[in-house]
């Protein structure tokens, strides 16, 4: 009943958690991967990916300040049909994947930011959601479910930018654009490398929208820092 999927579900998070921090480890030369939980256990193998990516990316410190990107409140991906029919399946199938995409995005944000300084469930207060068919921009705050903020004021004053791309085993975390400063050119250029070549910047908030194009319209720019 009741407790055993409760049960079921630590279960799970636990062993995204480890995955998680074996994957991290092994990002930063200390190799650690269960072979076989990798194999046969998905919340196991989507921490794994998830945390050997995290770590494997420019390190951009997160201190509790001021939200720098303002993003209007969440709406429906825009589609453009004609049938009402259509529209209707269309909005459907956004917020299935709105749901799995939130569900990612707590496993994330608990296995990094949160491992274990508390037990207590949390939920994801959403500014700004976009997503087509294969990737995902989430910019969100994070409470407990109960509604209450965290102890923790680095944790409950952060505004958290994910981005996440959609694979066989679901929503997986691609790149974490959690930051509270102004990157640099030579930041910017790597964080834009880091990503998937057919990954569309559109989808992230208008600040980093303006960021990315600054970085085409400046090579010169770039290449004087990098010397």
């Amino acid at each position: 009943g009741k407790r055993d999927c409760r049960r079921a579900n630590n279960n799970a998070r636990n062993s995204y958690n480890n995955g998680y921090n074996h994957g991290c480890r092994s990002a930063e030369g200390n190799w650690r991967k269960n072979v076989a939980s990798y194999n046969n256990f998905r919340s196991y193998r989507r921490g794994w990916n998830a945390g050997n990516r995290a770590c494997r990316q420019v390190i951009m410190p997160v201190v509790p300040v001021v939200p720098l990107i303002q993003a209007p409140a969440p709406t429906i991906q825009e589609v453009e049909v004609i049938k009402e029919v259509e529209v209707i399946k269309e909005v459907e199938v956004v917020k299935v994947a709105e749901n799995e995409i939130i569900e990612a995005a707590k496993e994330f944000i608990q296995a990094k930011y949160i491992g274990e300084t508390s037990e207590k469930p949390i939920k994801l207060k959403v500014q700004m959601n976009k997503s087509n068919e294969k990737y995902a921009v989430l910019e969100f705050t994070v409470l407990y479910e109960d509604g209450s903020s965290f102890e923790i004021q680095e944790i409950a004053d952060s505004v958290y930018l994910l981005c996440l791309e959609k694979t066989e085993d679901g929503w997986e975390i691609i790149n974490d654009l959690t930051r509270s400063d102004v990157p640099s050119n030579e930041e910017l250029l790597e964080i834009k490398e880091s990503f998937p070549k057919d990954f569309s910047f559109d989808l992230l908030p208008a600040t980093w929208i303006d960021f990315m194009n600054e970085i085409e319209s400046s090579p010169s720019e770039l290449n004087t820092t990098k010397r």
